[in-house]
């Protein structure tokens, strides 16, 4: 079992309710936030996108790629809050895969 596997594994375990399953997103879809967030994202993170749907567990939610159905869960929404409605703001060159600031 890869690290992946063990992560959504431990996500399903504790998840409160059942997770959004939602299509992996497309390479231009990964292009789009990646270009609006200014940054790569790292291999695990993708393969995560790959597997995983959007989980919320008891008072976070992992972020998503691609679905604009997720709302506030939209990853580049999320960092876009972060960084213009938070005091202190999220600075540009971090980015936030989970709201708790993971």
């Amino acid at each position: 079992m890869t690290l992946i596997d063990e992560a959504i594994e431990g996500l399903k375990a504790k998840s409160i309710q059942k997770p959004d399953i939602v299509p992996p997103p497309t390479p231009a879809q990964i292009a789009d936030a990646e270009a609006k967030l200014g940054c790569k994202f790292p291999p695990s993170f993708l393969a995560f996108l790959n597997q995983a749907g959007s989980y919320q567990l008891r008072y976070w939610e992992t972020f998503w790629v691609g679905d604009e159905s997720l709302r506030y869960r939209n990853i580049v929404e999320a960092n876009r809050s972060e960084r213009e409605e938070s005091d202190p703001a999220l600075p540009d060159f971090l980015i936030t895969f989970h709201n708790n600031g993971c």
